[in-house]
């Protein structure tokens, strides 16, 4: 998740991984690079001064980007956000009225305008259906690479977008789980992944008949279960449930402009 996340201490929870896509070790970087080309309409933050990656979000309206509150609210006038290769200035952030300090994990979500629509890129449909346990999603995320067994000391920075697919493990109230499992374990995808640090705000995609949906906001990580390895198997990775917070985003989206 983002740098600038502070996880609650008596949750004992542990920030995410440094790196952004951490990958199973038995697959060929390549092949998560390949996936991630289906996705190059997922938005990156950038930060222009200092520069730097400011984390990760998605396209639901052609002016409106879905993110982590703990992400919008690091964003400044040097922010920009980068889609397929454009960048575009951000107009405005609006986050989650219940969120008002990065201990808030329950209501880690927000919104940013964009100050100009987005062309050559469709929004994703956010998923409202309640049905979301068990479902295969796929994570995308820019930066450096890890493997589950290397953790966050699985290589170097390279920018280049990833995707990797993972399995929603419990749908509770305003939170997705997942787990990063290892090869053999018996909910393991054939392309598992877990995001890191820099992913936070990106999405937790899944595609139904051919339209894609958005159905999670990456927003912290457990890494208790893999011994405090972050980004290594076991982790437990938690997203924001789009469908809880799906009247609050309309409700947000159908607001004139300020």
């Amino acid at each position: 998740m983002n740098g600038r996340i502070a996880l609650l201490a008596t949750a004992l929870l542990l920030p995410a991984s440094s790196d952004a896509i951490v990958m199973r070790h038995d697959q060929d970087d390549a092949a998560f690079l390949a996936l991630a080309d289906k996705y190059r309409c997922t938005v990156t933050f950038n930060d222009t001064d200092p520069a730097g990656l400011a984390g990760m979000g998605t396209l639901i309206e052609r002016q409106w980007v879905l993110t982590a509150a703990h992400v919008a609210a690091g964003l400044s006038s040097t922010s920009v956000a980068e889609i397929a290769a454009r960048e575009y200035p951000l107009a405005q952030v609006v986050l989650h009225p219940g969120w008002h300090r990065e201990a808030d994990l329950q209501v880690d979500i927000a919104l940013v305008r964009l100050a100009q629509p987005v062309d050559g890129c469709a929004p994703v449909r956010l998923y409202t259906n309640t049905d979301e346990a068990g479902l295969v999603v796929t994570f995308v995320g820019r930066g450096a690479k890890g493997t589950g067994l290397t953790g966050v000391d699985g290589g170097g920075w390279d920018g280049q977008l990833r995707a990797a697919t993972n399995r929603v493990v419990r749908a509770d109230g305003p939170l997705l789980q997942f787990r990063f499992d290892a090869p053999g374990d018996a909910g393991v995808t054939a392309m598992e992944g877990i995001s890191g640090e820099a992913d936070s705000g990106g999405p937790a995609y899944v595609e139904h008949e051919g339209v894609l949906f958005t159905i999670g906001v990456s927003s912290h990580q457990d890494a208790r279960p893999a011994g405090r390895k972050r980004g290594a198997y076991g982790v437990l990775e938690y997203y924001s449930r789009v469908s809880y917070f799906a009247d609050w985003i309309r409700d947000v989206l159908a607001t004139p402009a300020n």
